[in-house]
C-alpha cells in the first residue's frame, strides 16, 4: 500500500506491517527500483540491501540486510522412531549478532515447496524441534530478522529424515 518495487531478476522479499510500512529486501540478483506508491522518490536497492517505505513518505536510503544464518556443524540428519513412538527432529544454527529473531520454515520439498509450517523464534533460541511428524524427509531453512524487521536470505534447505523401525 505504500510502495512500488520493480525487479528484473533475482530473489527478494517484500513485507508490509500493520502500519502499512513496506520493506523491500533485495536478497540477490539485479538492482531493484523502489519508489512511493505514486512512483516518486525512487531508490536503487542492490543485492544484499533493503529499503523501507512508510505510508506517504519516500523510501529510506538502502541499508545492508542482516547476515544469513549458517547451520551448526555436524548436526544429525537422520532420526529413528521406534515402533511409531513420537520422535523429535531437531537441529541448530549459529547465532547472528544482529538478529532479534529468526524465521524457521519447514517443507516437504528440497526447494521449499510443499510448506509444512513456519514460525518466528526470539534470538535467544537458535534451534528447531519438530514433533508429531509422519515418517519421511523434511527440509528446514532459517533466516535472521533485525530490529528494523528486515529479513536475511534463507539458509540452504537442510534435509532431516525420519524413519520408522521396530525392535525384534
Amino acid at each position: 500500500p505504500s510502495a512500488r518495487a520493480d525487479f528484473q531478476a533475482g530473489e527478494a522479499l517484500v513485507t508490509v506491517d500493520q502500519s502499512q510500512t513496506s520493506r523491500v529486501a533485495n536478497h540477490r540478483g539485479a538492482d531493484a527500483v523502489v519508489a512511493t506508491r505514486r512512483g516518486t522518490g525512487a531508490v536503487k536497492v542492490g543485492a544484499g540491501m533493503g529499503t523501507k517505505v512508510r505510508r506517504g513518505k519516500r523510501p529510506t536510503p538502502p541499508r545492508p540486510l542482516p547476515p544469513q544464518p549458517t547451520w551448526a556443524a555436524e548436526e544429525p540428519g537422520l532420526f529413528v522412531s521406534l515402533g511409531g513412538r513420537p520422535t523429535t527432529l531437531s537441529g541448530s544454527w549459529e547465532k547472528v549478532a544482529e538478529a532479534v529473531n529468526y524465521r524457521v520454515e519447514i517443507a516437504t520439498g528440497a526447494d521449499g515447496r510443499g510448506p509444512v509450517g513456519a514460525t518466528g523464534v526470539p534470538a535467544t533460541i537458535n534451534r528447531f524441534e519438530l514433533r508429531g511428524l509422519q515418517p519421511g524427509t523434511y527440509y528446514v531453512a532459517v533466516s535472521s530478522v533485525d530490529a528494523d524487521q528486515f529479513e536475511s536470505r534463507l539458509t540452504d534447505w537442510r534435509a532431516v529424515r525420519l524413519v520408522e523401525t521396530e525392535l525384534l
